[in-house]
């Protein structure tokens, strides 16, 4: 068979993803990508909102020492963060059980999560194919 036409994959990882992109994973912890704490100014902590009408979560800088505040933890080595939204999720019935990716958008400094948007369903590494 000819190459012609071949090219060669000379990357060695996956780039960062540039779009801001939000896990609510399966038990109840949010996770945030780079790109989704960079697009709310790299806060040391935020805090949940949510508009029960629209069905639309937000997650804006908070003071650290605000006590409705959640502190973003960094995840090891990655440049992912999380902050556990078990509470968060019970009292507005988000359903958990199945992580879900949304892709998420910026209005006056605060991270919209549109939760009536088509998420990705995340597949455990262990049960792919």
């Amino acid at each position: 068979m000819a190459l012609d036409g071949f090219e060669v994959f000379t990357q060695r990882s996956t780039p960062n993803e540039a779009r801001p992109l939000i896990t609510i994973q399966k038990r109840g912890t949010l996770g945030l990508n780079k790109s989704a704490v960079d697009a709310i100014g790299k806060p040391e902590a935020v805090e949940l909102l949510f508009n029960p009408q629209k069905r639309v979560m937000a997650v804006r800088p908070a003071a650290p020492g605000a006590h409705h505040a959640y502190l973003l933890r960094k995840q090891g080595a990655s440049d992912s963060y999380l902050i556990s939204m078990l509470a968060f999720a019970a009292h507005w019935r988000i359903p958990l059980g199945q992580a879900r990716r949304y892709e998420g958008t910026t209005e006056d400094g605060a991270l919209l999560i549109d939760l009536n948007q088509e998420a990705v369903e995340l597949v455990p590494r262990t049960k792919r194919g």
